[in-house]
């Protein structure tokens, strides 16, 4: 009963806290997902990187943030002069804050200015007075009660606070706008998602706030502007909540920056604030230091200043992986439950973890490693059909298909704020992933809205006004996509098991096994195997193993030793030529083939246009950029490896890839043997008309998943004998119904049908 009395006091007083606090202070209000503050950030992050300018953010994390707030700054009047100063030395209030202070609570406290009925500040100031509670740790013989703060688990708690911090929060705003340290935007409101030139209006990219996760953006063209104007700003954040009773938490991971110093001056920048390979910003005015760090856990998600969130696509899939065997034993691989309710349990516990997957956009390195990995582990739910390396032979279409969970593309599909539509309508990357989003949804239908900047006032009164009939269509249009995407990701699988079928070995073919005997390659640790031995049985071990590059402990390290200062240089040669020979040198340490060179140089002149682009490459000269790109992109491992490619070997194709090459293969060319359009068939085959509900059979997928991983026998039988006479130059006659011809399965006969034709 008594939270029941305490939320609808809570609630009475919702529409004076939406007044009260500025239109990014969110956590306490109602309709303000946590999406909005994380997604401000990263579109912030990536405008800067797109006009490539320098970008900072700090983030605020405060001590006990909820149980230090002095409440009395918000709910007013306190008896006694004495219990004023109580409260002030409690929290090391300052002489010069404390007649301030002591004024204001007189007057009614910070309900008070905003406007809030007396009835309800004196329930709010009567509701935490001698508030109480119990812990686990005792009975109910031991009571605690708070006098500062508010009780744990308390309605009001973030009541109280938010009107404490929305005040420090203005006064921090009106001292960076008055020394003009904050990023200027433009926004055009009424254009919504299709605005591509937002000018109509000027605002500040101020703090966004979620319950006490603070978060403060700056960026500027110059680098040290930049990082002058981080410091000030850090001065000036950490005062006011020192001022206000409140202690930011400085301990690693806590309350930090990270930096983005990019563009010209960069380098003199890092030497002028980083000089000793500090880890941290010294903020001069308080005589303090702020530790800079290269990501940082926000709202739940990892922030990184290049935005590639590789980082936190790797951890989502450790979130995952952790659900998933937590319940793997007892629900998701017991078989004596049904598939499909596995699936269902596998959606409420394990996609759950895949939270604010409106923040990612599609065709990213990072969205790739997430989306294939959530595969993998939705595989684990066939992990006792399909046991030992015959789960993973299962291609990762199959798996959805089988259990029915749509792929992590579909799930993430979803259908504000000023500084917040600013911020995305500079940067456009999300902006245009929901255009897609959009386009997605209304497909061939006649019911939406048009997809143009001039509709977009009837989609935000539709999906403001009529959610839930919004909601009914996009499930309808989910049902809608699985089936095309079983149909098409079916006929795909043929497809792959036809160019398989043609391009594997025939029995005539010479296997050979490559070996290191046939390469005149040994093993480094051939050479000195007596000598390992005498250190072995002497019992002289390394004291403690170096972490392998890219392991946990190795990037755990990467962050700790974290450092903006510049690398000392030795050397880099500026010719070309010289660079190669760095390059053969380096590489010929290790048993690679020429196309594994190419492709390991290729990747690396990639990363060298990344850091240019991105406007940290220029602790190298021009001319010497210009060489090791000319070293990178003519690096040719053929003209000095002795390495060569066996005659038979082929490069194994994924299913992946193959979808990406499908378009260009030439089916023709598959066949071993031409045959002449005179010559007679050896015989006819007709193809079935119901050959498609046959193809698309949920059994006829499981089978022929559990062979060898082979999907040759999902291929009709007319099929394969077709494909099987035709490689071998034998003429045969396919008759097909007309859906067949129409169909991308129909590729590799379409010189069937000519020939029948004839």
């Amino acid at each position: 009963v008594g939270k029941c009395y305490h939320k609808l006091l809570r609630r009475r007083v919702g529409g004076v806290l939406e007044e009260a606090l500025h239109e990014f202070h969110l956590g306490a209000r109602k309709n303000a997902p946590v999406l909005f503050p994380a997604l401000y950030i990263h579109g912030f992050l990536r405008r800067a990187r797109q006009k490539k300018h320098s970008a900072a953010i700090l983030f605020l994390d405060m001590q006990s943030a909820y149980y230090r707030v002095i409440r009395e700054l918000a709910v007013g009047h306190v008896s006694s002069d004495d219990a004023v100063i109580h409260v002030f030395r409690f929290f090391d209030i300052g002489p010069d804050e404390m007649q301030e202070f002591a004024t204001m609570i007189q007057q009614g406290g910070m309900m008070q200015d905003c406007g809030m009925p007396a009835a309800a500040r004196h329930l709010a100031k009567d509701l935490l007075h001698r508030s109480w509670f119990v812990t686990r740790h005792g009975s109910d013989a031991q009571i605690n009660s708070t006098h500062a703060g508010s009780r744990p688990g308390e309605s009001w708690a973030d009541v109280v606070f938010s009107f404490v911090l929305s005040k420090i929060l203005t006064q921090i705003m009106e001292h960076a706008t008055a020394e003009n340290l904050l990023t200027e935007l433009s926004v055009d409101v009424e254009g919504g998602i299709y605005t591509t030139a937002p000018d109509m209006e000027k605002v500040q990219a101020q703090d966004c706030t979620w319950a006490d996760d603070c978060a403060f953006p700056l960026s500027d063209s110059g680098p040290n502007r930049l990082v002058c104007k981080t410091s000030r700003l850090g001065s000036i954040v950490l005062d006011y909540c020192q001022r206000h009773g409140m202690t930011p938490n400085l301990k690693p991971k806590k309350t930090a920056f990270i930096l983005a110093i990019r563009g010209q001056g960069s380098q003199k920048t890092k030497r002028r604030w980083f000089q000793r390979g500090e880890r941290h910003l010294h903020l001069a005015d308080l005589d303090l230091r702020v530790n800079v760090m290269s990501q940082y856990v926000h709202l739940g998600g990892l922030v990184d200043t290049d935005m590639r969130l590789c980082g936190e696509a790797r951890r989502r899939l450790g979130m995952a992986q952790a659900a998933f065997d937590a319940g793997k034993s007892l629900l998701f691989t017991n078989m004596s439950i049904p598939l499909h309710v596995r699936a269902s349990l596998f959606c409420s516990s394990v996609v759950s973890t895949f939270f604010n997957l409106a923040l990612w956009t599609e065709g990213t390195e990072a969205w790739h490693k997430m989306e294939t990995g959530f595969s993998r582990l939705l595989r684990g739910l066939l992990s006792k059909t399909y046991k030992g390396d015959l789960l993973y032979k299962v291609a990762p279409p199959a798996v959805h298909i089988l259990t029915g969970v749509l792929p992590l593309t579909y799930i993430a599909r979803k259908v504000g704020r000023k500084g917040l539509w600013a911020v995305l309508q500079e940067e456009q990357t999300w902006l245009q992933q929901v255009q897609r989003d959009l386009a997605w949804l209304v497909g061939d239908s006649e019911d939406w809205p048009g997809l143009r900047e001039q509709s977009w006032p009837e989609w935000h009164n539709l999906l403001g006004g009529s959610m839930p009939w919004v909601k009914r269509r996009v499930r309808s249009r989910m049902d809608q996509e699985m089936k095309r995407f079983r149909s098409s990701y079916v006929v795909l699988i043929c497809l792959w098991a036809l160019w398989r079928r043609a391009s594997v070995k025939t029995a005539g073919d010479e296997e050979h096994q490559w070996t290191f005997m046939d390469e005149q390659l040994s093993a480094k640790y051939r050479a000195v195997v007596q000598g390992t031995l005498k250190l072995y049985q002497a019992g002289s071990f390394a004291r403690e193993m170096a972490p392998g590059i890219g392991s946990r402990r190795w990037r755990q390290h990467a962050e700790e030793d974290y450092t903006l200062a510049v690398p000392q240089q030795n050397s880099l040669p500026e010719s070309s030529g010289t660079i190669i020979g760095c390059l053969q040198q380096c590489l010929a340490k290790f048993p690679l083939y020429p196309t594994e060179m190419e492709e390991l140089t290729n990747h690396v002149a990639g990363e060298l246009q990344v850091l240019q682009r991105a406007g940290v490459a220029d602790q190298w000269s021009t001319e010497t950029i210009a060489a090791i790109k000319n070293a990178l992109q003519t690096f040719d491992g053929f003209t000095w490896s002795h390495v060569e490619l066996q005659a038979g070997d082929k490069p194994v194709t994924t299913l992946r890839n193959f979808q990406r090459e499908v378009e260009d293969v030439n089916w023709r060319a598959l066949c071993q043997e031409s045959y002449h359009l005179d010559e007679t068939p050896k015989a006819c085959l007709k193809l079935a008309e119901d050959w498609e509900a046959a193809l698309s059979s949920e059994s006829g997928l499981a089978d022929v998943a559990a062979v060898q991983g082979s999907y040759w026998t999902l291929v009709p039988e007319e099929l394969k004998v077709a494909w099987d006479a035709t490689r071998t130059g034998v003429a045969v006659q396919l008759c097909a119904p007309a859906t067949f011809w129409c169909s991308p399965l129909s590729r590799p006969f379409a010189h069937l049908r000519e020939f029948s034709a004839t």
